[in-house]
């Protein structure tokens, strides 16, 4: 039987106060929206089901479900009760040790346990990075477009945000020299230089190989740190990823965030920080929370350990290529005369560059009254400045819809030009 609690009479204090004023200053700096790509689309009624894409996330029909289920079922009859504990800020060794010999496999690197630590994604090993670098109001250096999360999550910290401007082959290395120049000029040197260098969001461009090694010579001239977030480095359609900026600056001065999120499901989330030892020491120091799931940890270094990894990642390659083949087609078929745009080696997106005069808010409004969800490109920018850009993520949509989709947009085209 429930019991009768009578409510304590407050006083009146707190009648009408606005919590808004006790927000700290991080809290204000970053105003509204969220980590992920939620929120950005407007939320219309459309006559048909809407096409979704929106989101970098992977295909929903090939997550490995069972072969996950049996990895966590074996992680946990061999490791009780280590694998329903605590295990730890720095996650389980076994699954760092498998991060390491997959590292010096790719990268040529020696690398061990202690050169990774676990992450709640790949999201808090940048804002991990963040919190043990920055003091507010310092500089951190990001291409411009740039992944929306984590300029939230320099603002979050509150860093001081200074773009560098991309082309067709990346972040524009020249210009990044004269920035960090100027900054130190002005007394503000910057301490962190963000980039995606593979397939990236949201451009889906690829950093040349030349631009890589000056990059990394860049930056150790001026002695800012690289934070390179290679979400997206194993989503490769037909090459090999280039070599990594960690790879070239022989694992000093760069910090590299990657995830289990895009090759095997976003729902684990799981990922990683790597650095040389000391820097990773360094960030571990400032880790709060009470670490990972060692039972997911565990389950992914079975996953991992037993080859199939490599074989769902190999497969998903070949899916994604297919499905940015099929989409690049339609757009060229039924959007060449309202859009330009450089197909991707690999990733997720196909960055739209709309022809003179369009407006991409607008046409990404009216796509949704047409059953297309995508995303304006001012997202993607420090102060939200550029209305020309269109961001296509064609990871989740069946294949049979990439046409349908290119048709539905040309036709919010035709509705904004006519």
């Amino acid at each position: 039987m429930a019991r009768e609690v009578q409510p304590v009479m407050l006083p009146s204090g707190w009648n009408g106060f606005d919590l808004r004023t006790f927000l700290s200053t991080s809290a204000q700096s970053i105003g509204i929206g969220s980590a992920t790509d939620q929120g950005w689309v407007p939320q219309v009624d459309s006559a048909i089901p809407p096409i979704g894409m929106t989101g970098g996330i992977p295909d929903p029909h090939t997550l490995p479900t069972e072969a996950l289920l049996a990895c966590i079922r074996s992680a946990t009859e061999e490791a009780p009760p280590d694998a329903l504990r605590y295990g730890g800020t720095i996650g389980y060794e076994g699954l760092r040790q498998c991060l390491a010999e997959k590292s010096q496999r790719e990268d040529g690197l020696a690398q061990g346990p202690e050169n990774f630590t676990i992450t709640n994604g790949s999201s808090a090993a940048i804002d991990l990075v963040c919190r043990t670098f920055l003091n507010p109001g310092d500089v951190v250096v990001a291409e411009s477009p740039s992944f929306s999360g984590s300029l939230r999550t320099v603002r979050g910290n509150q860093g001081r945000l200074v773009p560098v401007p991309m082309d067709s082959h990346g972040l524009d290395v020249d210009r990044l020299d004269d920035i960090l120049t100027s900054l130190e000029a002005e007394g503000t040197p910057a301490k962190l230089v963000y980039t995606v260098p593979d397939f990236h969001n949201p451009t889906g461009t690829n950093l040349s190989v030349e631009r890589r090694r000056r990059f990394v010579e860049i930056a150790a001239r001026h002695r800012a740190l690289i934070l390179e977030d290679d979400a997206y480095i194993d989503l490769y359609f037909d090459e090999a990823p280039l070599p990594s900026l960690y790879e070239l600056a022989g694992g000093e001065g760069v910090l590299r965030a990657g995830s289990f999120s895009k090759t095997i499901a976003t729902g684990l989330r799981t990922g990683w920080l790597q650095g040389s030892a000391d820097v990773v020491a360094l960030c571990n120091q400032m880790r709060f929370d009470m670490g990972g799931s060692p039972l997911i940890h565990r389950a992914l270094a079975k996953y991992a350990e037993s080859g199939r990894w490599d074989e769902h990642a190999d497969s998903m390659r070949r899916l994604y290529a297919a499905k940015c083949s099929a989409v690049c087609e339609g757009l060229v078929d039924e959007c060449e005369s309202y859009v330009r745009f450089q197909r991707p080696a690999g990733g997720f997106f196909v960055w739209l560059e709309c022809a003179k005069g369009i407006s991409a808010r607008q046409v990404v409004a009216l796509a949704a009254q047409e059953g297309l969800l995508c995303v304006p490109g001012d997202h993607f920018f420090m102060n939200r400045e550029e209305d020309r850009f269109i961001r296509i993520a064609f990871s989740t949509a069946p294949m049979s819809s990439m046409h349908e989709a290119a048709k539905r947009l040309r036709t919010a085209f035709e509705r904004l030009a006519g």
